[in-house]
């Protein structure tokens, strides 16, 4: 059953990048981003940024499933993310700020709560497997 709810996380958040993606490129090939000012932008991208991660705080399987990816994973997402949204910002490409300003939201949430969190080790949860000092 969880390797079932996994799989289908992972199909939900995969076809919801996808179709932002598409969402994004056409809105670019049409030339939407051009029309409305820097600033009209920045708040369109920061509102589909705050809507990105309030839907990670509050869809449980959601957040479940990110949160169970290695944190090397999470990581390598959350500075891939934010360094596109860096790097686009800087360059004034518009449609690449705007597609990557949720991810990164979320990325980087999720990589400080799991950097937070301490690892646990096998041996912690098991008091009877070492022994004890005396």
């Amino acid at each position: 059953m969880n390797l079932r709810m996994n799989e289908e996380n992972a199909r939900v958040l995969f076809a919801a990048i996808v179709v932002w993606a598409i969402a994004v490129a056409g809105a670019a090939a049409e030339g939407v981003f051009g029309k409305f000012d820097a600033k009209s932008v920045a708040t369109f991208a920061v509102s589909v940024a705050l809507y990105a991660f309030a839907a990670y705080r509050i869809d449980r399987g959601l957040h479940a499933f990110i949160q169970g990816l290695p944190r090397g994973a999470i990581v390598a997402g959350a500075l891939l993310s934010l360094g596109a949204f860096a790097a686009a910002s800087a360059g004034h490409l518009r449609a690449l700020a705007v597609f990557a300003a949720p991810l990164a939201a979320v990325a980087c949430a999720a990589a400080v709560e799991k950097l937070a969190t301490r690892p646990t080790k096998a041996r912690a949860k098991s008091p009877g497997v070492s022994r004890a000092a005396t």
